[in-house]
Parts: structure tokens; C-alpha cells; sequence
């Protein structure tokens, strides 16, 4: 198997030449990036246990990540016919919070709010809008926390702020962003019993969140 072979990580590809009359198959194998499962969570179920549903998968937290094995446990849990809809989102925060601050990202943000005599405050208000957005982008609010969660100590540090200040706001807000996202889990479901769009749900929570949103970081910066 290829488990036992600690061949998780290999990548394959096929290329066929065509020379003359004749076809060179060429295959090549290569190391593939070692990437491992850091945690697997659902949203939206309120169906069955969740035991149910993570028994289905052939991928658990900690295992090595291939597609194959991701698609055929969807394949798997879409099999039982007890969700409508099952959407997959695969996001690698820590890999998303690093390539941010290798490019300078924070650096410059905190540099910016500096200079215009923003603070705490000034990053807090950027990196809360920047959750809700990816929010409702992701369809998830756990998917966007986690991706710029990581960065937060970095820039409390630099700034000699406490980290709650700044994860507080954006906690809420990824919730928030989750609840105006036309590809959320909860979102798809909603609009198929309501038998409505998800983008007539959408419009009618955006202005009301979007109000919540103004008012959370009124209550909490000032």
C-alpha cells in the first residue's frame, strides 16, 4: 500500500509524445509537498451525529492530505443521501499566515497604521473588514479566523497590545461574514427549504450585518 510505503506525498503525471509513427508514454514521478490534515470541521449539520459523518471519511486530523483520499470520503458521505448539499473547503492558514508576513504584509499594515496615527485601533478595524470579506468569500467563518488568526500575536506584539483586543472583533465578524455568503453550508440549506435563492437570502442579511459589523467596532474601538 501506499501508506506503507510512506508514499503519501508522491505526485504522477503521464506525457505522451508523438514522434513519427510512434507514441512515447512518459511517466513521471516526483515529491510532492508534505501536507498534513490539522483539523477537519463541520458545519451545518443538524441531521445525524457527527460521528456518522466523520465515519464516512478515509482522511482523519493528522493523516497525510491527498485529494484522492478527500474526494472519495465526499463521495462516500454524498452516497448516504441525508444532505442535499455538501461543500468541501480545504484552506492551510498556517500557510496562508506565513506567506503574508514573508511579503511583508504586517510589517507594511503595521508601519501604515503608524504613520497615520491609527494604532491598535487603525489594524484592528483593516484586519476585522478583511475576516468578514473572507467570510462571506469562504462561506465560513471558521475558515477565515484560522487563516488570519496567526497573524494576531505578530501584530500585538509589535504594537504592545493585548491580543484579545484584536481577536475579539474579528471572532464576531468572521460569523458575521459567514451569514452573507451565498456558498455557505448553512446558506445552501436555508434557501432549499425555503425554496428561494441564496442570493435573495444574502441581500436580505447584508445590510442588517452589515450594520451589526459598523456598530461591533464602534462598541469595541471607541
Amino acid at each position: 500500500k501506499i501508506e506503507e510505503n510512506n508514499l503519501q506525498f508522491v505526485e504522477h503525471n503521464v506525457e505522451e509524445i508523438i514522434e513519427n509513427n510512434d507514441i512515447i508514454i512518459r511517466f513521471n514521478i516526483t515529491e510532492g509537498k508534505k501536507v498534513l490534515v490539522e483539523r477537519i470541521n463541520i458545519l451545518g449539520n443538524n441531521v445525524t451525529n457527527e460521528d456518522v459523518i466523520r465515519g464516512e471519511f478515509l482522511v482523519d486530523e493528522g493523516d497525510p492530505f491527498t485529494q484522492l483520499s478527500l474526494d472519495k470520503s465526499i463521495a462516500k458521505l454524498k452516497s448516504r443521501n441525508i444532505f442535499k448539499t455538501v461543500v468541501t473547503l480545504i484552506i492551510t492558514a498556517d500557510i496562508f499566515a506565513k506567506g503574508l508576513i514573508s511579503l511583508g504584509f504586517i510589517d507594511g499594515l503595521i508601519n501604515a497604521s503608524q504613520s497615520l496615527g491609527f494604532g491598535v485601533v487603525g489594524i484592528g478595524v483593516i484586519m476585522t473588514v478583511m475576516i468578514f470579506l473572507a467570510s462571506m468569500l469562504m462561506g465560513s467563518g471558521n475558515a477565515s479566523f484560522f487563516a488570519f488568526g496567526p497573524l494576531v500575536p505578530k501584530i500585538t506584539k509589535s504594537l504592545g497590545a493585548e491580543t484579545s483586543t484584536l481577536i475579539l472583533p474579528m471572532q464576531l465578524s468572521a460569523s458575521m461574514g459567514r451569514t452573507v455568503s451565498p456558498v455557505a453550508g448553512v446558506i445552501i440549506a436555508t434557501a432549499e427549504i425555503a425554496k428561494v435563492s441564496t442570493l435573495a437570502i444574502v441581500k436580505r442579511n447584508l445590510i442588517p450585518l452589515g450594520i451589526a459589523l459598523v456598530i461591533m467596532l464602534f462598541y469595541h474601538f471607541i
